[in-house]
């Protein structure tokens, strides 16, 4: 073969080979969308809009994923957790219940411990938590500086009304007459106080929770005052027929009042304050 000749076919062939490599697609999208075929229920995009992106507003789409139409994302309202879970647990009472506490007396203030009894009823509504109790407790001072003081009691009415919101947390007030008999003397006091309280879940158990304040306003004898706690397990609203209660009564107080028109006698009494504590612990048997 003649040397123009082969060198002809061979500089023919270096272009075609360079002419067919500038045609290859290097855009690595182009070629997944020319080989990707439409999934059904699937839109996929127009390579024509390519070029109005920006204007009509729509996302870039990542490299190997398809594009949809008309997805719309709704935001589902998620409920409390934990109020979730009251309302899967908790019921409320439709009627009134008969309610007995037997309860063993851890008791402060010159009485010794004593062992109480108490009835009555109570309900635990939606928006209402109400409730009335009789109590007859067999305390006796031990330490009231008379002698031979050997027997006592202490009587007791008791009524209390809370109101309940919405997150189960609940606010009012409970109060009550109280009179003490022993040997030597008998005296009486009404007494009020305010707070409240709520129903927790912690993993499988419920209990209730309060807490009150007593002002002194109302102890006009012994000016008693201070905060109280009770913790009920498990909670009313978990509808069981017996629970363990326990309650706890910080008190700042002085001494009784004999004489109120002796304003001596009675500024000397008060100036002689104390603090005492009661704590008792017992069940709560509900019918």
């Amino acid at each position: 073969m003649p040397r123009r000749v082969l060198l002809g076919s061979i500089i023919i062939s270096i272009a075609s080979l360079i002419f067919a490599q500038n045609s290859t697609p290097t855009n690595e999208s182009s070629a997944q969308t020319a080989v990707v075929t439409q999934a059904p229920g699937t839109q996929l995009a127009n390579a024509s809009r390519s070029a109005n992106f920006a204007s009509d507003n729509d996302a870039l789409t990542p490299v190997g994923s398809l594009p949809t139409a008309n997805a719309i994302a709704v935001a589902t309202p998620q409920v409390n957790p934990p109020l979730s879970e009251k309302q899967e647990q908790f019921a409320f009472d439709r009627r009134p219940r008969l309610v007995l506490m037997p309860q063993f007396n851890l008791n402060g203030s010159g009485f010794g411990n004593s062992a109480s009894a108490s009835g009555g009823f109570g309900i635990d509504t939606k928006h209402l938590i109400l409730g009335s109790l009789a109590e007859y407790n067999a305390a006796r001072k031990t330490n009231d500086g008379t002698v031979d003081n050997r027997k006592g009691r202490v009587r007791s009415l008791n009524a209390s009304a809370y109101y309940r919101l919405s997150n189960y947390w609940f606010v009012g007030t409970s109060g009550g007459w109280y009179q003490l008999s022993t040997t030597n003397y008998a005296k009486q006091t009404w007494t009020m106080n305010f707070g409240g309280g709520s129903d927790f879940i912690v993993r499988d158990t419920s209990f209730r929770l309060s807490a009150a304040y007593t002002p002194s306003a109302f102890d006009h004898q012994t000016g008693s005052q201070g905060p109280s706690f009770q913790f009920i397990l498990p909670s009313p609203l978990a509808q069981g027929h017996v629970m363990f209660v326990e309650n706890l009564s910080v008190l700042v107080l002085h001494d009784t009042i004999t004489d109120p028109n002796d304003a001596v006698l009675t500024e000397q009494e008060k100036s002689h304050r104390t603090h005492t504590a009661t704590l008792s612990f017992g069940l709560i048997l509900r019918f």
